[in-house]
C-alpha cells in the first residue's frame, strides 16, 4: 500500500507518516499454529528508515487471509523492527488460536526472527539485483 499508516496499529502509523513512508508491503507466513506478518517499508533515504527504526512504536497490523485467520488482535504478540538502507522492516508473530505470547515462549520468537531474516535477505537481494542491472547497463553502453 502507498498509505503506510493504514496497515499499522498503535504508534507505528504516526512514525511512518512523520518520516515519509512511500510504500509498505506485507506478507504472512504460518505453520504449526503460529503466524508471522512481515512488513517492509520504503523511504526516500536511509536516514528516514533509520529514524523509523529508532522511533519504532508497535506495530504492524497482522495480515490475515486465505487459510490464515486473524491473529494478534487483543492479545500479546512478538514484534520487531529494524532497518537496512532506505528500508525499515517489521514483524508481528503470534498464535492463530489467540493464545498470548509470553516472554518465555520461543515459537513466536523464532517465527519473528525467521520473518526478520527473510525481510533482510529480500532487501539485500533487491540491492544486489539493482547493482547487477546497473553494471550490465554500463557494460552494454561500453560495447556500443
Amino acid at each position: 500500500t502507498g498509505s503506510c499508516a493504514s496497515v499499522a496499529q498503535g504508534g507505528l502509523g504516526a512514525v511512518l507518516n512523520k518520516h515519509g513512508c512511500e510504500k509498505l508491503l506485507r506478507a504472512t507466513f504460518s505453520r504449526d499454529g503460529i503466524a508471522v506478518t512481515v512488513g517492509i517499508a520504503r523511504f526516500d533515504t536511509k536516514a528516514a528508515a533509520t529514524a523509523v527504526k529508532n522511533e519504532y512504536k508497535p506495530n504492524l497490523a497482522a495480515l490475515a487471509g486465505g487459510k490464515v485467520a486473524p491473529f494478534c488482535q487483543a492479545t500479546a504478540c512478538r514484534t520487531s523492527a529494524n532497518a537496512a538502507g532506505r528500508y525499515a522492516y517489521f514483524t508481528i508473530a503470534g498464535y492463530l488460536n489467540g493464545k498470548a505470547v509470553t516472554t518465555s515462549e520461543t515459537q513466536a520468537l523464532q517465527a519473528s526472527r525467521d520473518g526478520a531474516a527473510y525481510a533482510w535477505n529480500r532487501i539485500m537481494q533487491h540491492g544486489r539485483d539493482q547493482a547487477d542491472a546497473v553494471a550490465k547497463k554500463q557494460q552494454q553502453q561500453q560495447k556500443n
